[in-house]
């Protein structure tokens, strides 16, 4: 599954042995080798979101859910027990869609890290696919808009170029890390699908 595959990687890039559980629904790290080597020793806020449960629409508390009945749509707000990460989709023409997100590191986190984050998005896939990540690393201060965008990408190890269609799945892993103790970090994955527009 890729979702074990982005927070495998995610560890070996984060660089920090250990885990502060701080997460919400039934959402578990302990299936991933890497993880499980991880959570000896505190030092990495987490949270992952592709449950549903933390998961707020735009509206209300509806949940808005793919085609599929089961995967949370790339619209609107995941809050994460590091992070809320917000979605919108732009659509483009020829069922091409441009996908935008701002990442905002929660008071938990603000506090843990310290003023200052080297933020990071170090896994991203479409598709079941690894993907070169749409996202570059910069230094900012810890309550920073992390925002851009995406429409197109590249499979890693791949010259194929894809644009985003409807129903694809998304799934990106942020990691950061503290500037003034480089031994705290946090991350927050997602994993959404792109609806069709109505």
């Amino acid at each position: 599954m890729l979702s074990n595959l982005l927070r495998d990687l995610r560890w070996r890039v984060l660089g920090v042995a250990g885990v502060i559980a701080l997460m919400s629904g039934g959402v578990g790290l302990a299936s991933s080798p890497v993880a499980d080597a991880a959570v000896a020793s505190p030092g990495v806020l987490q949270g992952f979101g592709t449950n549903t449960g933390g998961f707020t629409g735009g509206q209300g508390s509806q949940v808005v859910v793919g085609p599929g009945g089961g995967n949370p749509a790339c619209e609107g707000t995941f809050v994460l027990p590091t992070a809320n990460v917000s979605f919108s989709t732009i659509p483009l023409g020829n069922n091409n869609y441009e996908l935008q997100w701002h990442l905002v590191l929660n008071a938990v986190s603000q506090n843990y890290l310290g003023p200052m984050v080297d933020g990071n998005m170090t896994v991203a896939g479409v598709n079941g696919y690894l993907i070169n990540p749409p996202y570059s690393p910069h230094t900012e201060l810890a309550n920073y808009d992390f925002h851009s965008s995406m429409s197109t990408y590249q499979r890693i190890g791949s010259s194929y170029i894809g644009t985003l269609h409807a129903d694809d799945m998304v799934d990106f892993g942020w990691a950061f890390k503290s500037v003034f103790d480089p031994n705290r970090g946090a991350y927050a994955d997602t994993s959404c699908q792109i609806l069709p527009s109505s």
